[in-house]
């Protein structure tokens, strides 16, 4: 039994012997349920990875060299936004919900290019975004749009949930948000 299920996670059949000729069968028995238990942990690990999108909007972005970032987080469901900075647009009528956590797992990340220039990609396109430590955010929901100012000097992170009425709540951070 052993030994067909070591053939079946990947193992080679003189592995298995090799397994099996150990001197003392109880031990032989927990090293081959410790290693089988290993093996399924970072078969699980790898399946539960993180999917990406082929767009700017990534599911676990990189922190390092960011610029500005930009966090869905909560009280979405099938609503649909599109997103300008300093009139350069770079997001259009994406579909987002919220998770259980409250977060939706859409992140907009803008990498530093100079020092009064960000960029990023989206659609396999490069905008690049001119500023002056300060950028307007124009943020449609589902048709309504808001308004925002974003002072680069007050943080890097941004973090927009829905609040009645097709509006946004903003909230800005020099820490990457949180989520449980």
């Amino acid at each position: 039994m052993v030994k067909y299920v070591l053939y079946l996670l990947g193992g080679m059949p003189r592995v298995a012997s090799a397994l099996l000729a150990a001197r003392h069968p109880q031990e032989r028995e927990t090293k081959t349920l410790i290693n089988m238990s290993k093996l399924l942990i970072i078969i699980c690990l790898y399946l539960i990875g993180g999917e990406k999108k082929n767009v700017a909007i990534s599911r676990y972005p990189q922190r390092i060299d960011t610029a500005l970032v930009i966090t869905f987080e909560d009280y979405f469901k099938n609503d649909k936004i599109s997103l300008e900075l300093n009139k350069k647009s770079f997001l259009k009528d994406e579909v987002i919900s919220s998770n259980e956590v409250g977060y939706t797992d859409v992140e907009v990340v803008f990498f530093k290019k100079n020092q009064h220039e960000i960029i990023t990609k989206y659609e396999n396109k490069y905008i690049n975004v001119e500023h002056q430590h300060k950028l307007l955010l124009f943020a449609v929901l589902n048709g309504r749009g808001n308004k925002f100012v974003i002072d680069l000097r007050l943080g890097k992170y941004v973090g927009l949930s829905k609040k009645q009425g097709n509006q946004f709540y903003i909230r800005q951070s020099k820490r990457p948000f949180f989520y449980d």
